[in-house]
């Protein structure tokens, strides 16, 4: 079986989609999928491509599908705004089956104000009705769902991977810390933690923010509490011991009110799993799929301050023996479900079985 992956996203630019396809087509290829990869680089400054050399680059798969398509027994294309090469793969590569990825922001985008939102909206739906895939796929049940919704079918949810070699850290009390990683956003709801949870906790615990500020307002309301200390960006370094200090890590997010950005996965509560640290995290979106209840981690309903607020002081009362067993299970229970392995086992057999079909 032979499988040609197609993407625009790719080192040396920097971001989740860029990660998610280095990594998959790694885990393929020491799967031993014979595997051919074809795939638009960024910049050397961590850029995406530009729009001039995205053009070049479908047109260039264009010319290669109608080609030499005809070789490959399935073609994965890496996202949504590469879905016209399925149109063409389907006309000029049968018996090939065509298989697109689907995130979070290939569906929600259009739901954006402004005029490339409107024109994506109208690309979006004119491309759907021409059906340009035999599957699809998802890294999420949240995703999965949208998928269905936006008449995106038949689509497959495998929880995407992450790093497994992070190292253990684990947690400690000092300083009663609490940690939030992740944008300053609403819908992360790091604001919404610090009004809501942190004045129910004692005046010795501290809520550390690490996180660029994309939404200034969110920043005022962290400022107003003596009990939050916002760090912004910090080096790996400063990160580890953050890590190594804190009491448990928090994802209290909030559901998006206008619909046009959802936790699409949750990459950071698997990263903390995978390192031992408790982790209480909101019951909604991607972070269903990110988050094992009761096993890498602990979800809440968003609102439930109350239940925040217990669950927090329940971590703290933990005994040394506690919080060592916890640690230990919660990181191999994470290596386990997060391996990069599982994810390519799960694409072989789902390329098997279209390939069947």
């Amino acid at each position: 079986m032979r499988v040609l992956f197609i993407t625009r996203k790719w080192p040396p630019a920097v971001g989740g989609m860029e990660t998610y396809s280095r990594d998959l087509t790694q885990a393929l290829t020491n799967a031993s999928v014979d595997l051919d990869i074809k795939a638009l680089p960024g910049k050397d400054n961590g850029d995406p491509p530009g729009a001039v050399a995205l053009a070049c680059f479908i047109l260039k798969m264009f010319w290669f599908l109608m080609t030499k398509g005809r070789q490959y027994d399935v073609i994965h294309v890496g996202d949504f705004v590469l879905a016209p090469l399925g149109l063409i793969a389907k006309w000029a590569c049968r018996p090939a089956k065509v298989l697109i990825m689907i995130h979070g922001l290939d569906i929600l985008f259009g739901n954006r104000r402004g005029v490339a939102p409107l024109i994506y909206r109208v690309y979006q739906g004119i491309i759907t009705w021409l059906k340009p895939a035999d599957h699809y796929v998802a890294n999420s049940s949240n995703t999965g769902e949208l998928c269905v919704q936006h008449k995106l079918e038949p689509v497959t949810v495998i929880p995407l991977g992450v790093n497994t070699d992070l190292p253990l850290v684990g947690s400690g009390t000092a300083g009663k810390n609490i940690l939030f990683l992740g944008r300053l956003v609403t819908r992360k709801g790091a604001a919404w933690f610090s009004q809501n949870v942190l004045p129910k906790l004692g005046p010795d615990t501290r809520f550390i923010v690490v996180g660029k500020t994309w939404d200034k307002s969110e920043e005022d309301i962290l400022k107003r509490s003596a009990q939050v200390e916002i760090k912004g960006y910090v080096e790996d370094a400063e990160l580890a011991e953050l890590k190594r200090e804190c009491l448990l890590a928090v994802m209290p997010n909030q559901p998006s009110e206008s619909a046009v950005d959802v936790e699409g996965f949750g990459l950071v509560a698997a990263e903390l799993s995978v390192q031992g640290i408790p982790l209480l995290a909101s019951n909604i979106e991607g972070l269903k799929s990110a988050v094992l209840d009761q096993k890498t981690g602990f979800l809440l309903d968003h609102a439930d301050v109350d239940n925040w607020v217990n669950n927090i002081k329940r971590i703290e009362n933990w005994d040394e023996k506690e919080r060592q067993a916890y640690c230990q299970s919660c990181r191999e229970e994470a290596i386990r479900y997060y391996a990069w392995a599982r994810v390519a086992d799960q694409h072989i057999d789902m390329y098997k079985e279209l390939s069947q079909s």
